[in-house]
């Protein structure tokens, strides 16, 4: 039997969002705004955020996005596809160096490993895949492999590319400072 969906939040709409506005301008008059700054600083540290950090308000913004409106949840996947490890890539490497080494240029040695079916369970392909596909999904794979593995990147790893790889980031930063202030000191 399926699962009931989950009612999506609602989005508020312009007049809940002209009662907020109406709510905090009488926060203001009444002069109890300082009390809800005190309450905004422990909703952040409730968080697990540093209200000093400069990034904190966009931090704790994404993480209530998160646990109300499900912003970023991931989408469903096959867990029984097989998943695809550094190993294997490396032996992907391996097979494409040892065949270049030959004499082999890299789209021969791509497609010299796309036609042997006897290399499929080593590359995790399925029996039923034909030859182009599996051409296709190597030079994928090999330029995924080299564009990871190139410069600066390769040694430090690569900077962020989104406001949730930044959160996680400060996220784990926090928490070791944390750890750090709660060692005894010698």
């Amino acid at each position: 039997m399926p699962r009931p969906k989950k009612p999506a939040p609602s989005c508020p709409t312009a007049n809940e969002l002209e009662q907020l506005r109406s709510r905090l301008q009488t926060l203001v008059s009444t002069g109890e705004a300082q009390r809800v700054d005190g309450e905004l600083e422990q909703l952040l540290r409730s968080l697990g955020l540093d209200s000093a950090s400069p990034t904190a308000w966009r931090d704790g913004f994404l993480l209530l996005a998160c646990l109300h409106y499900d912003v970023g949840k991931p989408r469903r996947t096959n867990n029984n596809a097989q998943k695809i490890t550094s190993r294997d890539d490396m032996a992907m490497l391996k097979e494409v160096i040892q065949l270049t080494g030959q004499g082999l240029t890299q789209e021969q040695a791509i497609n010299k490993l796309a036609s042997d079916p006897s290399k499929a369970h080593l590359f995790k392909f399925k029996q039923s895949s034909s030859k182009s596909q599996r051409a296709e999904a190597f030079r994928k794979r090999l330029s995924k492999i080299m564009k990871r593995t190139s410069g600066f990147e390769a040694i430090v790893g690569k900077p962020p590319e989104s406001t949730v790889e930044e959160v996680l980031i400060d996220l784990a930063l926090a928490e070791v400072e944390k750890r750090n202030t709660n060692l005894p000191r010698s």
